[in-house]
């Protein structure tokens, strides 16, 4: 593993390292235009250093990361984070996200992904917790979405709370925001189908 001092390059940086690559490569881009478009910027990295960032032997500070993502059109995620790939018949890869923790803790691209976007928290967590997470990760989303829809009455706080348990629940159980998204759209949409037959039953439904 590459070691800058005595700093040994955790997962974070090589998942850097490799995205670096990949994200220059897929944009047709060399390291003489990559190194190009930083300077460009304001923040050059010549190409030797290009270089050793992607074969893991030079670290990536915040201000490097943010000028190879604006370089690379993409959000300091695509660098920091592995890429979401369809799952195999033997299930997702798992990632670790520090180095020598001790048992490793591993997590799914989903996971990871739905944590960095300020989606849910990496463990489990109490409902308010979650939507405290959501508040503070993703403030632009709040400001728009929820804080509108809950501070308009008593009657959508109270359901929202009666929600929020049902989202805690399904955490419990292992189930991702995706997931928890997936099921409440089919919620909706079967109480929709429920008012608009007037409560007939679907032929096509299973009865318990």
């Amino acid at each position: 593993m590459a070691i800058r001092g005595n700093i040994e390059t955790g997962p974070a940086g090589r998942a850097v390292a490799t995205n670096v690559a990949a994200l220059r490569a897929r944009r047709h881009l060399d390291q003489r235009d990559l190194a190009r478009r930083t300077a460009d910027l304001g923040r050059p990295l010549s190409v030797s250093t290009i270089s050793r960032i992607e074969q893991g032997d030079r670290r990536v500070d915040a201000d490097d990361l943010v000028v190879l993502a604006m370089a690379l059109s993409c959000t300091p995620n695509a660098l920091l984070l592995p890429p979401m790939t369809p799952l195999g018949p033997a299930g997702a890869d798992l990632y670790e996200l520090t180095p020598g923790e001790q048992p490793p803790r591993r997590y799914t691209a989903n996971v990871l992904w739905s944590w960095a976007t300020g989606e849910q928290p990496l463990g489990p967590a109490a409902a308010g917790e979650v939507f405290s997470f959501v508040r503070e990760n993703r403030p632009h989303h709040y400001a728009d979405h929820y804080g509108p829809i809950l501070l308009k009455d008593e009657t959508r706080f109270r359901v929202y709370k009666t929600i929020a348990g049902g989202v805690k629940d399904a955490i419990a159980e292992g189930l991702t925001m995706s997931d928890i998204r997936s099921l409440a759209e089919i919620a909706i949409d079967s109480e929709v189908f429920d008012r608009e037959s007037g409560g007939k039953a679907d032929p096509g439904r299973q009865q318990p």
